[in-house]
């Protein structure tokens, strides 16, 4: 496999940048949970998160790192609405 290749992705976590890396055969889930642990957010499942670009467009959890995520761009991930305090 020696196409395969790790890329490091920026993330912002809720208005906390953090670095991840993952390879880029990977699922984009991968990088939601390496995400989550580098910024300390582990209260809530990465289920409950939402992975946005720059424009607010949603990013596909399923797609491959390499296919999902073109040159260096900022993603944002935000817990989804009515998770936070949820009854």
């Amino acid at each position: 496999m020696a196409n395969e290749k790790n890329v490091s992705v920026s993330i912002v976590v809720n208005g906390t940048p953090v670095e991840v890396d993952g390879n880029e055969q990977a699922a984009v889930a991968s990088l939601i949970e390496k995400a989550l642990h580098a910024s300390g957010n582990v209260g809530q499942p990465a289920s409950n998160w939402r992975l946005t670009d720059s424009n607010g467009e949603p990013v596909d959890n399923n797609m491959k790192i390499g296919a999902a995520i073109a040159g260096n761009i900022k993603l944002y991930l935000t817990l989804n609405a009515g998770v936070a305090g949820g009854r």
